[in-house]
């Protein structure tokens, strides 16, 4: 995967396509094999108001929280990389109009494919929920698939499954190197001299790649240890970009507002901070949500969350890291423009007041 990610731009660019073109293909293949195969083997399908209307909560928590926890869950879980585009804005063209176009696209993808994929699903599943979250196999959707065309099928579409993952994985690779190359040319990261080191042949981060890497690989180990670790894993991946997502949002709506400076991608004076504080109230709300355990008692070792454990600690641990060390070196983004291109950005009045506010700094 990191081997991929080491390409060139260009042919990254058409690995992407290999990727949408085989998600699409399998989630073709799942709507039109699943519902042949469930005619066929189980006689029929569950009717509108078992996929529509029912509810079974499996767990001690009530009915309203648990369903915060299994219906928002699920969705922050899925629709969690879209910032992808962000990362790799120096790379795209007319980054103002290409990444926000990126991310309202792979949003609205996957909300109507994923709305699409559950409505089979459900249609297809065996009625009984324990049959199929207490499978032998571990994982709901082979197990429905198992059910409804048997066990080549099974192992086919798993199979490409973990085909299409690889893929989306190297995805995400390229996204996080790239950040990660960010960060450390602003002088943000320990060694950020060597991690921001750009190959001038094929003008890829190689150092910034292997370096994401290695610590994807170091956190991916927790997932050996069990079920809980893996659980954990992926809630602070969700909080974590949430607690990314959000700062910036609320810096711009309190102390960067006079700096603000819409792009073409705006919803004017009025609509802009409404929509702005419902996005931070929610992710400060999906934060909250992904710290509590799946059951409200007997909670033990196996069944306990550690990510309101392990997501504090590594906040804390960066704000020490950059108050005690960075504060010095790290000084915020550093801007590819030049003196002229910024002024036209941003203002020349908003320029002199920052120029005036560093003059009172020195």
């Amino acid at each position: 995967m990191v081997l991929c990610t080491c390409l060139a731009s260009s042919v990254i660019s058409r690995l992407q396509t290999v990727s949408i073109v085989s998600n699409c293909f399998i989630i073709i293949l799942l709507f039109i094999a699943l519902p042949i195969g469930t005619k066929i083997n189980r006689g029929g399908f569950n009717n509108g108001s078992f996929i529509f209307g029912k509810f079974e909560n499996l767990s001690d928590w009530n009915n309203g929280w648990q369903f915060c926890l299994q219906g928002f869950m699920t969705c922050v879980w899925t629709i969690g990389a879209f910032d992808s585009c962000v990362h790799q804005s120096e790379e795209a063209k007319d980054a103002k109009k290409a990444v926000p176009i990126g991310i309202i696209g792979s949003i609205t993808v996957c909300w109507i494919l994923g709305w699409l994929i559950l409505i089979v699903l459900m249609a297809c599943c065996d009625p009984s929920m324990e049959n199929i979250i207490d499978s032998p196999y571990g994982f709901a959707l082979a197990q429905i698939i198992y059910d409804s065309l048997g066990k080549r099928w099974a192992v086919a579409f798993m199979s490409l499954i973990a085909f299409c993952q690889f893929l989306m994985g190297a995805s995400i690779l390229t996204a996080v190197s790239r950040q990660v190359w960010a960060f450390a040319r602003d002088n943000g990261l320990p060694f950020s001299r060597y991690i921001k080191m750009v190959n001038k042949t094929f003008s890829v981060p190689f150092v910034a790649v292997w370096f994401a890497g290695a610590a994807s690989l170091v956190l991916g180990l927790l997932c050996l240890i069990d079920s809980a670790a893996a659980s954990a894993l992926f809630s602070l991946a969700v909080a974590g970009n949430y607690v990314a997502w959000g700062t910036p949002t609320v810096l711009r709506l309190t102390s960067g507002k006079d700096i603000f400076r819409p792009g073409p991608f705006y919803m004017g004076k009025f609509w802009s901070p409404v929509v702005s504080w419902i996005s931070v109230i929610w992710q400060f709300f999906i934060i909250i949500l992904m710290m509590f355990p799946a059951d409200q008692h007997g909670i033990t070792k196996d069944t306990m969350n550690y990510t309101c454990v392990i997501g504090p600690g590594i906040w804390i641990l960066s704000w020490v890291y950059y108050i005690a060390y960075k504060k010095k070196y790290f000084h915020g983004p550093k801007s590819n423009l030049t003196d002229d291109e910024y002024a036209e950005a941003v203002g020349s009045n908003v320029l002199d007041e920052i120029m005036s506010e560093s003059g009172k700094g020195a």
